[in-house]
């Protein structure tokens, strides 16, 4: 009879999904009322003051965007380790890997297709970045 082995989970993942969450809360409840000041202009503004808060809306707006572009870089490049070193164990989750939850290891084709998933992950997150890029340098050449 086969069985099962899991991986038990760790203290160390756990307070890194706290932080993470933790993280989101805190950006969730303080951008979005930053971001509406920004574009706040008085009835009586002058051409500057209008002009003055276009430009920190956009500024703010491309450091939010360039968040999301790193964010998205991350991801990709974790998700392809994760991918690459699940075809190399031959195990999903692979060796080494952080869990929060209880998790039983998979071996042999379950765990080449985790493995091929995780890549193809990677790779859609990579065609997301290019994108943005492309669309990021079109409308700068649009601006010019």
């Amino acid at each position: 009879m086969h069985s099962d082995e899991f991986i038990e989970p760790s203290m160390k993942a756990r307070a890194l999904l706290v932080l993470l969450a933790g993280i989101g809360i805190a950006a969730a409840l303080l951008v979005p009322p930053a971001i509406e000041s920004l574009g706040q202009i008085p009835a009586d503004a002058t051409i500057e003051e209008i002009r003055a808060a276009e430009e920190r809306l956009v500024f703010w707006m491309g450091i939010m965007g360039l968040g999301a572009f790193v964010a998205t870089a991350v991801a990709s490049v974790t998700l392809f380790r994760i991918g690459s070193a699940t075809l190399t164990s031959g195990q999903s989750p692979p060796p080494g890997a952080l869990r929060v939850l209880r998790t039983r290891i998979r071996r042999g084709k379950c765990a080449r297709w985790s493995g091929y998933f995780f890549r193809v992950l990677a790779f859609i997150f990579w065609i997301l970045i290019v994108l943005w890029l492309a669309l990021v340098f079109f409308g700068m050449y649009l601006l010019s």
